[in-house]
């Protein structure tokens, strides 16, 4: 990039962080000191927390088909945010238990992961070894 433009980007950046201390002082004189260390704080939280949501939901939406994604879209885009990802995460990367009597989608911990659980994997390892048995006498 040419000099001329680098020194007018960061004259650029100071330039908002000045204009930006001089409205929080503003705040401050309005509302307190304190209240404005409050809001800061919440303010950080919250663009913490949305940085992680929207990293997930752009991964997720590389990963997923047009059609996938519309038809969440559809039926998610007006719930809280945590349960909408969390529907677009099963659809995305979810699988259908293999035991015979569960019916549950989960999201595998290990790309070898058949069952939902450690209660399904015991439970279809005893029906298979009682079908053993029985086929066996």
């Amino acid at each position: 990039m040419n000099k001329k433009i680098k020194q007018a980007i960061r004259h650029a950046e100071l330039e908002i962080k000045r204009k930006d201390k001089e409205k929080w002082e503003t705040l401050a004189q309005r509302i307190g000191k304190q209240k404005v260390e409050e809001i800061q704080g919440s303010l950080k939280n919250l663009a913490d927390l949305y940085g992680n949501y929207l990293v997930s939901w752009q991964n997720l939406k590389k990963r997923t088909s047009k059609a996938v994604y519309d038809e969440w879209w559809e039926e998610n885009h007006d719930k809280p945010i945590q349960e909408a990802l969390e529907k677009l995460e099963l659809k995305v990367r979810g699988r259908k238990c293999k035991a015979k009597d569960c019916n549950n989608v989960f999201i595998p911990k290990r790309s070898d992961q058949d069952y939902c659980s450690v209660n399904c994997r015991t439970r279809a390892f005893h029906q298979r070894k009682k079908g053993i048995s029985t086929n066996k006498t």
